[in-house]
């Protein structure tokens, strides 16, 4: 299995765990930013069908994903700022209800098709 692959796929979990704590409109916007980012993953991984197909999705991975997920980071950040622990938690159950069943499918969407490519890393 490739390390990279791997790596990369629980980066982006991590990433999209924090947004969690945000709500209102801005905070919805940017949820669903990271959750069809993840979607574009997945179906990335998922056209990967040879060895030179995975090079290529790795490339798109290190590049427009990458700068995609630095921006929802960076706004996240943003949102971020200012907010009690208190208002994070709370946010963040809002979050789970409201996006928990789709940010769960698209995670699993997502890993399966990263494993199924990962066989034509080497």
């Amino acid at each position: 299995m490739n390390k990279k692959i791997i790596g990369g796929v629980i980066a982006l979990l991590v990433i999209v765990g924090a947004f969690f704590m945000f709500s209102s409109d801005s905070h919805e916007s940017l949820m669903k930013d990271s959750i069809s980012l993840m979607e574009d993953m997945a179906e990335t991984w998922e056209d990967v069908d040879d060895k030179d197909s995975f090079k290529e999705a790795e490339a798109d991975l290190k590049g427009k994903f990458k700068d995609a997920q630095e921006d929802i980071t960076d706004r996240g950040d943003k949102l971020e700022e200012g907010m009690s622990d208190e208002d994070i938690a709370k946010i963040g159950e809002e979050m789970m209800e409201k996006y928990g069943d789709e940010l769960q499918k698209v995670t699993e969407r997502m890993m399966k098709a990263s494993f199924s490519a990962a066989k034509y890393a080497n």
